[in-house]
């Protein structure tokens, strides 16, 4: 894949605003772990359960995503640690 060659900063600066989210504000910036631990809570595929695991292999498998389920747990079970992504022990 090459460069393209054409492509000022204001142009990719716009596009990459307009697919990620940029401008949120966060209050407490000395809370930050706070804040990135109810953000992912929120995210249905990080606040999993047994059920909602299950759906998931089977969806993948079933539509053709994953050929090897355990290629897909495996991706689920790194899913489920997220809490020891984030750094320092508070």
């Amino acid at each position: 894949m090459v460069p393209l060659e054409d492509v000022s900063n204001a142009e990719f600066e716009s596009d990459f605003e307009e697919l990620n989210e940029t401008d949120e504000e966060i209050d407490d910036l000395y809370n930050a772990r706070e804040y990135a631990e109810k953000k992912i809570m929120k995210d249905e595929f990080f606040n999993m359960d047994d059920r909602k695991w299950n759906e998931m292999v089977k969806e993948a498998t079933e539509q053709g995503f994953l050929k090897d389920t355990r290629e897909c747990e495996q991706i689920l079970e790194y899913m489920l640690s997220w809490d020891k992504l984030l750094p320092g022990n508070y």
